[in-house]
């Protein structure tokens, strides 16, 4: 939707659950030499400062990533959630916390490859002055371009090893489909790559989310592709219309990341409850 900025939201418990899924993959990437590339489909702004009066107005990232770091200082996080802390935590020395296209970016190494897409006006231009900052890095490809579209065109990219991450507003109704029906055409182009799908966990949409992600199962059974639903729930049966919970549908699972985020969500359910 034309009219959502993440801003509003950046750092919150959501984006604390996609990012370390996110993180684990590109981890997972980086263990080997072959270079890979990332496409993320609905980009944003790419770097969020914490004093934002948006963020002030909702107060997210005070409840988010502030409040974690808060309770790190005297629990002790498990391994996945501790390096995700590492990697934030200059951003957040600095007072910006990084979304997924610079988090992306600090894994990139020199024959990797990053797609960005963003279609909001005002978010583009900003996402550009993040990533462009200090100059143009031949690494990177911004698009100013519907998502569902240009992932259906881009795929598959070059190199063919890589991930994609889609994690729309879902406010307009025809998300839900569109995410199945781009996921199902990127994945018989692209069989091998990782996607990512963020979901927000709603219960006045838990039909949409349920037939979202039985789609997805049956697309992953078909191809006999790996799959993993992980979902950070803080308040179930509670708030029909906030959202309750985050959820990421992984096509393509990388060893140990069940392990890693079962063990981290448990953490971070203490943390935010």
């Amino acid at each position: 939707m034309l009219s959502y900025r993440h801003a509003f939201h950046a750092g919150n418990f959501a984006d604390v659950h996609k990012h370390l899924g996110l993180m684990l993959c590109l981890e997972s990437l980086c263990k080997k030499e072959k270079s890979f590339s990332v496409l993320d489909t609905h980009a944003g702004a790419g770097l969020y400062t914490l004093d934002d009066e948006r963020a002030l107005l909702t107060g997210e990232t005070n409840d988010g990533i502030v409040r974690l770091l808060s309770y790190c200082e005297e629990h002790l996080p498990p391994s996945a959630l501790g390096r995700y802390i590492s990697l934030i935590s200059p951003y957040i020395k600095s007072n910006s916390y990084p979304g997924s296209p610079e988090i992306e970016r600090s894994f990139l190494r020199d024959n990797d490859c990053l797609t960005l897409i963003e279609l909001h006006s005002t978010e583009i231009n900003i996402l550009r002055a993040a990533m462009e900052g200090g100059g143009k890095d031949p690494r990177i490809h911004i698009h100013f371009r519907d998502a569902y579209e240009a992932c259906r065109a881009l795929c598959p990219p070059h190199p063919r090893r890589g991930l994609l991450i889609m994690d729309p507003s879902y406010e307009v109704d025809s998300d839900y489909e569109n995410t199945v029906h781009s996921l199902e055409v990127v994945h018989k182009k692209w069989a091998e790559g990782i996607k990512i799908l963020w979901y927000p966990v709603i219960n006045h949409r838990s039909s949409e989310i349920l037939k979202m992600k039985s789609s997805l199962e049956e697309m992953c059974e078909r191809s006999n592709t790996p799959h993993l639903c992980s979902e950070l729930i803080l308040k179930p049966g509670t708030d029909d219309f906030g959202m309750t919970g985050s959820g990421l549908f992984f096509m393509g699972v990388p060893w140990l990341l069940e392990d890693q985020l079962r063990e981290s969500s448990a953490f971070l359910k203490e943390v935010f409850k």
